[in-house]
């Protein structure tokens, strides 16, 4: 545990009962520093209250988040999860608008939602195992029959901001990441994340249809129910190219392995350009080489943000 950590009035007990221990607190705190760990000091009380108010209990802490807390609960016999955010979430009021406008068909229920989206009750992927990757034409043909229903919702919601907010605030991470702790120092260069968001934003401004998208749909974002099939969640929603969650899921699929090919596949199977899904791949590349947590990936991003991997353009 960090003297950061041990002095920002983080109750470890109460966070242990929620099923966090000093590993994910040290993690947190890493990736997000003292937003992190305030965050972290006032999850159980908010758990408390949020779970009494809702007629939750048993609140377990699950994977995934940063700045959020995604909270397997009951509620009587049903399997609820509470998703909890910090103060000043970006993304958490046009989350739970984009979930209402789903309403349960490819991404979870959503059961009840704050004003300021802070707060949600979901219904639980049951029994929600995360997808692994299998045979990538199998795998593309689910993920774009998955990102055609979510693309399809009408008429937007009015919370979904723009994409290129989105693409501000992702690229903007990394360059912040860059210099403190990421594994892709002399990798990747703030030159290369400047001209990968212009790429971005000129990818963007070139569209030719505009959809509701995902925003982070990619494998720890996607569950398997009982029947084996394919439920999004946790997105950061936003509004534009298709191809941008298209490229983001064929670029993290596999990293670094067979990632054009993997473009051309959901391409064809979600009747996309695959040179405007590649475009995207390359550009996520750079900043997911940067925001990763571990060596391997960051490297196998960094290559395909350079073009020197030859399974990313095999």
């Amino acid at each position: 545990m960090s003297a950061v950590a041990g002095a920002s009035g983080i109750d470890l007990a109460a966070l242990a009962e929620l099923g966090i221990g000093p590993e994910l607190i040290a993690a947190r705190e890493r990736l997000d520093g003292e937003r992190a760990l305030e965050f972290l000091a006032e999850l159980p009380q908010l758990a408390a209250h949020w779970q009494q108010r809702l007629g939750c209990r048993d609140a377990r802490m699950l994977p995934g988040g940063v700045l959020s807390a995604a909270l397997a609960c009951r509620d009587g016999s049903e399997r609820r999860v509470l998703k909890l955010s910090a103060r000043g979430a970006t993304s958490a009021r046009a989350e739970a608008a984009a979930l209402r406008a789903w309403g349960g068909v490819g991404a979870c229920r959503l059961r009840w939602a704050s004003d300021d989206g802070r707060v949600m009750l979901l219904d639980a992927i049951d029994p929600g195992t995360p997808i692994s990757p299998g045979e990538d034409a199998a795998d593309a043909r689910r993920a774009a029959a998955l990102l055609r229903g979510l693309h399809g919702v009408q008429p937007f919601p009015a919370a979904v901001p723009d994409a290129a907010e989105e693409l501000r605030w992702r690229f903007e991470r990394a360059r912040t990441h860059l210099d403190g702790p990421s594994h892709a120092r002399g990798m990747i260069s703030h030159e290369q994340i400047a001209a990968a968001h212009a790429a971005t934003l000129a990818l963007h401004g070139r569209r030719t249809e505009t959809v509701l998208l995902h925003g982070d749909f990619i494998d720890k974002n996607l569950l398997l129910d009982s029947a084996g099939e394919w439920w999004a969640i946790d997105p950061r929603p936003c509004l534009g190219d298709p191809c941008l969650d298209a490229g983001f899921w064929a670029l993290c699929h596999r990293p670094g392995v067979a990632v054009r090919p993997r473009c051309e596949l959901i391409a064809e199977t979600a009747d996309l350009d695959p040179g405007r899904v590649w475009a995207w791949a390359q550009a996520f590349a750079v900043s997911e080489a940067v925001l990763v947590r571990d060596l391997p990936r960051a490297r196998a991003y960094a290559g395909v943000a350079g073009g020197s991997t030859s399974e990313a353009t095999r």
